[in-house]
């Protein structure tokens, strides 16, 4: 069950992407493939996020990302279309497309400006995918830190965005904390995964980024 939250924050995370370019990845035909891990930092899949189609209006876009995940070479579920719109620079996300899910409450926003101590949006969201349904609460989400990263695919000037949840979802509770390192015209570089103990239990990080 574990690995299903864990999928499904990915997705998430993936959407989660210049002067004052949006956190978000704007170029049609782009992709962005990244290597998850497990604590000891082991390849367990890696995922490829295709922008297939971008429709700008003014300072608007309308972005479609298709996100598809590989277990050893593999592809391992359907790919996963997933709709944001970049409305004057923030980034909001809508697990819509082929998900055949939904998302209500809380939603997901990126500002256009980010600076350390900047708190974000918290509540609580249910998700619907297929048979799954989940209920994240988020308590805390606020940007920690500005860094220089750099992993496969290069080096980034990242902003670090902290978010603390509790997953419910058949039965089961998970208290988890993502810290993710965003970068203007990408998105997400760099992922972590903590559990309720503070310790690292999955991460993700930017291989490749072909425009």
């Amino acid at each position: 069950m574990k690995k299903v939250i864990f999928t499904l924050s990915l997705l998430c995370i993936g959407l989660m992407a210049a002067a004052q370019s949006p956190f978000t990845c704007t170029t049609q035909g782009a992709k962005l493939r990244y290597m998850n891990t497990d604590r000891n930092g082991k390849e367990v899949t890696q995922s490829e996020i295709e922008v297939t189609k971008v429709e700008k209006s003014g300072e608007s876009y309308s972005i479609t990302q298709v996100t598809t995940i590989y277990l050893n070479g593999k592809r391992f579920m359907k790919p996963v279309e997933i709709k944001a719109t970049v409305r004057d620079g923030d980034v909001l996300m809508d697990m819509g497309g082929n998900l055949s899910g939904s998302v209500e409450g809380a939603g997901y926003a990126l500002p256009k400006r980010l600076a350390v101590g900047l708190e974000l949006p918290t509540g609580e969201a249910k998700v619907k995918a297929g048979n799954i349904n989940m209920t994240q609460n988020t308590t805390f989400h606020k940007v920690v830190a500005r860094e220089e990263v750099t992993v496969p695919a290069g080096t980034y000037d990242c902003y670090v965005v902290e978010r603390q949840y509790t997953a419910e979802m058949a039965g089961m509770t998970v208290k988890s904390t993502i810290k993710t390192w965003y970068a203007r015209g990408v998105g997400t570089v760099k992922s972590e995964t903590y559990g309720e103990d503070g310790t690292l239990s999955s991460g993700s990080h930017l291989l490749e980024f072909k425009k």
